[in-house]
């Protein structure tokens, strides 16, 4: 009789463990799905929109040489950001 009840607080133990983490797990996704709303809501809040005009933009070319986006107005032009290195 021990034996069995001892078993059975086992049993007990494990499926509520088992339930907690399925509780864990639920709360983490749904944590994971509202941070992926709110990055997507700031990020279309502050992305700039097609055919939006982009002045002012100075940075360096590839020789170090300072440089504006106005020198290629009315050119094709390709812009690469970020560290090439």
């Amino acid at each position: 009789m021990v034996r069995f009840s001892v078993l059975m607080l086992v049993l007990v133990g494990l499926l509520g463990l088992n339930w907690s983490q399925q509780e864990v797990q639920q709360e983490v996704q749904q944590e994971t799905v509202e941070f992926e709303e709110r990055f997507n809501k700031s990020y279309l809040e502050k992305a700039p929109m097609l055919n939006a005009e982009f002045s002012g933009l100075k940075g360096f070319d590839q020789a170090g040489e300072p440089w504006e986006i106005e020198s290629t107005r009315g050119k094709y032009s390709v812009y690469v950001f970020g560290c090439l290195t």
